[in-house]
């Protein structure tokens, strides 16, 4: 994951928006609410999604084991456009048109 897209992470999940410290205890401000993630990348799918050997590079898990679990959101959907500069016009049409 580019360091840009985890410092933009870092800066909207924050204290005070996705969850409050109160003494020892941890209060997820966004409990309940469910999110969905739409990527592109240029890697080859297989490098992203859940059922990847390269575990440590894995989107859909570090969205929601990590980020979202930490908040306590719901994934909703995943959807990942892989090879995105390689492909077609009309691949990245009907991406857009099937979401």
């Amino acid at each position: 994951m580019p360091a840009i897209m985890k410092n933009m992470f870092d800066s909207v999940f924050t204290s005070g928006f996705a969850f409050e410290y109160w003494s020892e205890w941890k209060i997820d401000l966004l409990e309940w609410k469910i999110g969905s993630v739409i990527a592109t990348c240029d890697a080859l799918d297989n490098i992203y999604l859940e059922n990847s050997d390269w575990t440590w590079i894995n989107l859909k898990t570090y969205f929601e084991k990590s980020l979202f679990w930490f908040c306590w959101i719901k994934m909703w959907d995943f959807k990942l456009f892989w090879e995105f500069r390689a492909s077609s016009e009309e691949d990245k049409k009907e991406f857009l048109e099937n979401l």
